[in-house]
């Protein structure tokens, strides 16, 4: 045990990942192969620029613009709280405002990756959906 390997995954940019052996189940009769036990991250989407474009998007979450544009969504929820307690009115300019922010908000969200789920990957693997595997983005 402890065996590792790398794999290099190059479409469109290089990733390098490391597997490890980490024990040796015993396989079970009746029960489909192969089967992921454990992963961890998120799977970059692809096209994303390789590793440093990957990382480079991640951050954007903290970005200044991305704060103005949750700062936006945060005040039209507080106008939408004060229109249902007070009958106040809703600035209809605003809702462009919030619009735009809403959509740039949805590119970044997109560029986070896709969150791992070993319950989707072995249902992939299950229905010999390997292909379907190499591409997990949203």
């Amino acid at each position: 045990m402890g065996a590792r390997f790398r794999y290099e995954y190059d479409l469109n940019g290089p990733w390098e990942q490391e597997v490890r052996l980490e024990r040796r189940h015993q396989a079970e009769p009746g029960k489909s192969y192969p089967i992921c036990l454990d992963g961890d991250g998120t799977c970059p989407p692809e096209d994303c620029g390789g590793v440093n474009g990957f990382l480079t998007r991640r951050e954007a979450w903290t970005a200044p613009e991305v704060r103005h544009d949750f700062a936006v969504l945060a005040d039209f929820v507080d106008q939408l709280a004060l229109k249902r307690s007070t009958g106040a009115s809703i600035n209809a300019e605003g809702t462009g405002d919030v619009r735009e922010a809403l959509e740039r908000l949805e590119v970044c969200q997109g560029w986070q990756g896709k969150p791992f789920s070993r319950r989707d990957v072995n249902a992939q693997l299950s229905n010999a959906e390997y292909l379907n595997l190499m591409h997990q983005q949203w």
